[in-house]
């Protein structure tokens, strides 16, 4: 063989070896995003289990008052019912913004990265939504009444609209919702118009 035709021998082996490796890198890029994503699912979920649980530590306290405590027997609306929250100092003001922001989801996987590698985080253009959804839950209402949303699904009475694509945390691939029990999941999107699991419908707050 030539040493013209070695070296083409040779640049279709780098050939090769390119293309295996930028299949690979697409792959781990895509599960990488799908990582992300996981974790930024996870910690709505746990935020939302917070919320619920000052809720319910506040209707513990003031039901004893007789006063209103859940959004539902605060005329549905969710103004009242968080400042009910942080002025009684179930969670702190800054808390519950950083709990409702998008920001703290679009941010949440790589935030400690960020901040290793940079001064500070990347900007990210938001929408001027709240990435958690309130459903004007009363005390007499099922556990299994829905409490809170991810922001990009809305239940309804005939299971849920589908999750829109471009609602806030838009690094969500799945939905959340979390009941007034305090029992909540993550789901995936197709999942969105079943109402077996979803759970009781309650109007979202005003």
């Amino acid at each position: 063989m030539d040493r013209s035709s070695d070296s083409h021998l040779g640049f279709r082996h780098l050939l090769v070896v390119l293309a295996v490796l930028a299949v690979l890198g697409y792959l781990g890029g895509m599960m990488g995003r799908n990582v992300m994503a996981e974790a930024k699912s996870m910690q709505m979920l746990s935020n939302m289990k917070k919320l619920q649980q000052a809720t319910q530590r506040m209707a513990e306290d003031l039901g004893r008052q007789g006063a209103p405590a859940w959004p539902g027997d605060l005329q549905g609306s969710m103004a009242q019912w968080a400042s009910a929250l942080t002025r009684g100092g179930y969670l702190s003001t800054s808390d519950f913004t950083q709990i409702m922001s998008p920001r703290s989801y679009e941010n949440a996987s790589l935030g400690s990265l960020w901040r290793d590698w940079f001064p500070t985080p990347p900007p990210m253009p938001m929408a001027n939504t709240n990435a958690i959804l309130v459903y004007a839950a009363r005390s007499n209402s099922p556990d299994t009444a829905v409490f809170l949303s991810s922001g990009n699904f809305t239940n309804t009475p005939t299971g849920g609209l589908p999750p829109r694509p471009d609602a806030t945390p838009r690094s969500l691939r799945s939905f959340i919702v979390l009941r007034k029990g305090g029992d909540g999941a993550i789901y995936k999107l197709r999942q969105a118009g079943d109402t077996n699991f979803i759970g009781s419908f309650v109007p979202l707050c005003k």
